[in-house]
């Protein structure tokens, strides 16, 4: 496997077979992403919107029909009760011990339409980053009150807007 070595400036110079075989040039910018503790970098596309355009076609079923059909089974999969699902997620925050419930407070305090990080969380709820990560996987089980969403700038994490208030009420 080709490896690269970081300068003091924190340049890497990557090795010539990899740049070959990606077809990149002087002045190329790659995307760099860090992805469970890994460094990911591709390069970057000229158009991000031109990149993106299709790239999910088919995953949901190629009719419209299909979609209809997978989105009518997505739903039905989160059960026909909101009240019942809200009252398990409260008894999960109310059960799960002080570290689940100061990551669950941090998250409650995040901006909504931002969300927050998994380093964010960690560091507002006193945590250490993989047992915050850890926590957030157990939560997206209640689906609808803790989403997590991939952008531009990373996964972030946010937490359905009236669930913080109903849960402070349920104590």
């Amino acid at each position: 496997m080709p490896t690269a070595t970081i300068s003091s400036k924190h340049q890497v110079t990557l090795p010539a077979e990899i740049v070959r075989r990606l077809g990149l040039k002087a002045g190329d910018k790659l995307a760099v992403e860090l992805i469970d503790g890994e460094i990911v970098a591709v390069p970057e596309p000229r158009n991000w919107v031109e990149w993106g355009m299709g790239i999910a076609a088919g995953a949901y079923g190629g009719t419209r029909e299909g979609i209809d059909r997978y989105v009518a089974e997505e739903r039905a999969s989160w059960g026909d009760d909101p009240q019942d699902s809200f009252e398990r997620f409260a008894d999960y925050y109310l059960s799960q011990g002080p570290a689940v419930r100061a990551l669950i407070d941090a998250l409650a305090e995040a901006p909504w339409k931002s969300g927050a990080s998994v380093e964010e969380l960690a560091c507002s709820g006193g945590l250490p980053d993989e047992q915050a990560a850890g926590i957030l996987d157990s939560t997206l089980a209640f689906k609808g009150w803790v989403r997590r969403v991939v952008r531009e700038d990373g996964v972030r994490y946010r937490l359905r807007r009236d669930l913080a208030h109903e849960i402070r009420e349920s104590e």
